[in-house]
C-alpha cells in the first residue's frame, strides 16, 4: 500500500512535525464539589460517586465527570464549582464547551444551565445560566445553596484547551 511509519498521515510518538500525533494521554481523576468565588463554605459528608476520566490529545482535553453526594452542608453565598480537573485551563476569558450536562440531577437550577466556564482557579469549572435577559451579562452561576440536601448528582462532558 506504500504507507510506512515515515510517510503515513499520522504517527504516534513522533517528532512534533505536522500530521504527527505526538501527545496523547488518558487517565482518571477525582472531581470534587467546592465553593468558588463569593463568600461561603461547602462541605460534603460523603461522595456516592466521584468519577473523572479524560483524554488529552495535544492541548485539547475532554473529560467525563460524574459527582454525587449523599449530603452537603452550605453556608453563605458562593459559586458551585467542580474542582480537580487534570490539566490547567488555558484561558480566563472563555466559555468552555459543555458537551452534555445531566438534568436528572437534584441540584436546583441545573436544568437551566447553558454554559460551563472556568472557575476561580485554573483547574475548576462553574455552571452558568441566563436569568432571562438577552445579554451575556445576565448570566449567573449556580450557587452552592443549589447543592443542599441529599442525593445531588451531576454528570458532564466538557472539552477545553490546556496550557500543557
Amino acid at each position: 500500500n506504500g504507507l510506512t511509519p515515515t510517510n503515513s498521515f499520522i504517527r504516534l510518538g513522533g517528532s512534533g512535525a505536522a500530521n504527527t500525533l505526538d501527545d496523547y494521554e488518558e487517565g482518571s481523576f477525582n472531581p470534587t464539589f467546592t465553593a468558588g468565588s463569593g463568600s461561603g463554605t461547602l462541605s460534603v459528608d460523603f461522595y456516592n460517586l466521584q468519577s473523572g476520566n479524560y483524554v488529552k490529545v495535544g492541548k485539547k482535553v475532554t473529560c467525563i465527570i460524574g459527582v454525587a453526594t449523599n449530603q452537603s452542608t452550605v453556608s453563605g453565598t458562593a459559586a458551585l464549582q467542580i474542582s480537580g480537573l487534570p490539566f490547567t485551563i488555558e484561558s480566563t476569558d472563555m466559555n468552555l464547551l459543555g458537551g452534555n450536562l445531566s438534568n436528572g440531577s437534584q441540584i436546583a437550577n441545573v436544568a437551566n444551565v447553558t454554559a460551563v466556564d472556568r472557575g476561580d482557579n485554573n483547574t475548576s469549572i462553574v455552571f452558568r445560566y441566563n436569568n432571562g435577559a438577552p445579554s451575556n451579562d445576565s448570566f449567573i452561576t449556580l450557587n452552592i445553596s443549589d447543592l443542599q440536601g441529599s442525593g445531588e448528582y451531576i454528570k458532564v462532558l466538557i472539552t477545553y484547551f490546556t496550557t500543557q
